[in-house]
């Protein structure tokens, strides 16, 4: 198990609960110092899980030639670097994303129902944290994941410990290369 140095602090305040919650080590955390070592290593290594998607060259292609018309328009760069979205998130590009859901997926979705992160570790603590949690009324609101090795490290996703709960799925064989749980 690799540790992540720690941060020294010369503050004298006590550190919150968050902090302390936070500062702790957590099975992703673990993971991606694991990963990092992995891919700065002079070996040529293939990322097959641990959350990243596999490597597409083709979808790589496709984001350079994107990211080539945007630094070449510059009013569309430094909006981009520089200029705030609307609280929440880029309008057009959730109406466009509403409408592709509508169209492909029949879905009765409008931007309004759109949430854009920085990535899945965020969506998953800002859902984990809006839906799962101490409710106003004193009752516990907990998420409910199969458990699976799959799902390292999202139990440290909640600001309340014990926010998600695993219980293990049942698992049914479907033919020697399938199976549902």
């Amino acid at each position: 198990m690799h540790q992540l140095p720690p941060i020294e602090s010369k503050s004298m305040v006590a550190r919150t609960e968050f902090y302390r919650r936070y500062d702790a080590s957590s099975g992703i955390q673990e993971l991606m110092v694991d990963l990092d070592l992995a891919l700065s290593g002079p070996r040529k290594m293939l990322m097959l899980g641990g959350g990243n998607p596999g490597r597409l060259p083709e979808m790589e292609e496709f984001f350079r030639g994107e990211m080539d018309h945007l630094m070449s328009d510059s009013d569309r760069f430094e909006r981009a670097l520089g200029v705030y979205d609307h609280p929440g998130g880029n309008v057009p590009f959730r109406k466009a994303i509403a409408r592709l859901l509508e169209q492909d997926c029949g879905w009765d979705v409008g931007p309004e129902n759109i949430a854009l992160t920085q990535g899945s570790q965020n969506a998953f603590f800002l859902l984990m944290n809006l839906l799962g949690g101490r409710r106003e009324d004193g009752s516990t609101a907990n998420i409910v994941f199969p458990m699976s090795p799959e799902y390292i490290g999202y139990e440290d996703v909640g600001i309340q410990a014990g926010t998600l709960k695993s219980f293990l799925p049942r698992v049914t064989l479907l033919d020697d290369y399938s199976f549902r749980y």
